[in-house]
């Protein structure tokens, strides 16, 4: 069984979120899912640094943001875990042309205490990235694109207020409905 841990702000306002990227991962990987969703208050999205104490005391999990859609099989992320070490990806930032580290997804040895911010974990020699930047696509999609990460804040197709235009507005809508 594979462990997925969302990360979602403990109020309640990513519920439609949390509910179509379950439903992603579920339409995408084979394999038995576990799904364990949380998020600790803190942070911008209520959630920021909830990945850095994950429920989970042993083994390996999967933890993923609430605002993404998942194309690929998560269980193809599991090939770069290592021991001791929380992997994470690049950002492809299309839009800035550059690509910056990031911790999601990330693969996490939940045997492991993370200092509670990524300048911390890093520092102390506890993050590697090391999964391929197609598993973290900001705001773009492609033929390659394994997540699609949905992360402005204003943009995001489950709060009413936000436009419903773009590509990835369709897609994400589209997922909802076949829920």
């Amino acid at each position: 069984m594979i462990r997925v841990c969302i990360g979602a702000c403990p109020t309640g306002r990513h519920d439609r979120a949390v509910a179509v990227v379950k439903h992603s991962v579920l339409a995408n990987t084979y394999d038995e899912i576990e799904f364990i969703v949380g998020g600790n208050g803190t942070g911008a999205t209520g959630f920021s640094s909830w990945r850095y104490n994950l429920p989970v005391d042993d083994g390996y999990a999967i933890y993923i943001d609430c605002d993404v859609l998942v194309f690929g099989d998560v269980a193809a992320l599991l090939y770069y875990k290592k021991e001791g070490k929380m992997v994470g990806t690049p950002s492809k930032l299309k839009q800035k042309r550059t690509q910056t580290e990031g911790t999601m997804p990330a693969v996490v040895d939940c045997s492991i205490e993370y200092p509670d911010d990524f300048p911390l974990t890093k520092q102390a020699g506890l993050y590697e990235c090391g999964i391929p930047a197609k598993w973290n696509s900001c705001d773009e999609i492609d033929h390659d694109t394994k997540l699609l990460h949905l992360s402005r804040q204003k943009l995001q197709p489950w709060y009413d207020h936000a436009p419903k235009d773009r590509e990835v507005d369709r897609i994400w809508l589209e997922y909802e409905a076949s829920i």
